[in-house]
């Protein structure tokens, strides 16, 4: 028996030097090109300009179908080399997404296609966490002191937050 799940919906917003996209699924192969362009553009605007981050936060359902899926891997494998900015990403799926174990082998292999390693591209269940091991990466990669981004350790530090400047939101 085959059952046909609706497809989910993303959001995508600047927060000064942050890039936040918030993610519901299920996701197939239309949402995610759709995803891959918004992303893509901006991630362009940010990398023209200095060190970004992004942060990705994911509710409900972590599912994607397999085509789906492959573009994830071909897309990211192509635009790697134009986005050398990018400090680090955090992907959160917070508590109560379903889908989390089945998924996180193939968020690993997403860093490493990106050239990332744990420490530049990690997987959280608590967005603030994931905020303050964000900004700690931005602090060192523009050289500020007291910040030691391998550790990777919650240091009190908010997020980088501010008004939006560049918003998209879809629903399919």
């Amino acid at each position: 028996m085959t059952i046909e799940l609706p497809t989910g919906s993303f959001t995508i917003q600047a927060e000064e030097r942050t890039i936040v996209s918030t993610q519901t699924g299920p996701f197939d192969l239309e949402y995610v090109q759709n995803y891959a362009r918004d992303m893509s553009a901006a991630c362009d605007a940010h990398n023209a300009t200095g060190p970004y981050l992004v942060l990705s936060i994911y509710r409900g359902l972590l599912q994607y179908r397999q085509d789906a899926l492959d573009f994830v891997f071909q897309h990211a494998a192509q635009v790697d080399s134009a986005r050398k900015n990018c400090v680090a990403i955090a992907v959160v799926a917070e508590p109560g997404v379903r889908g989390v174990q089945t998924i996180k082998p193939y968020f690993d292999y997403f860093f490493q296609l990106r050239g990332m390693s744990a420490r530049s591209g990690r997987l959280f269940d608590d967005v603030t966490l994931a905020r303050r091991w964000l900004k700690e990466h931005f602090d060192v990669a523009q050289g500020n002191q007291g910040v030691s981004a391998s550790d990777a350790r919650p240091t009190g530090i908010g997020g980088v937050t501010s008004g939006s400047r560049f918003v998209s939101r879809f629903q399919y």
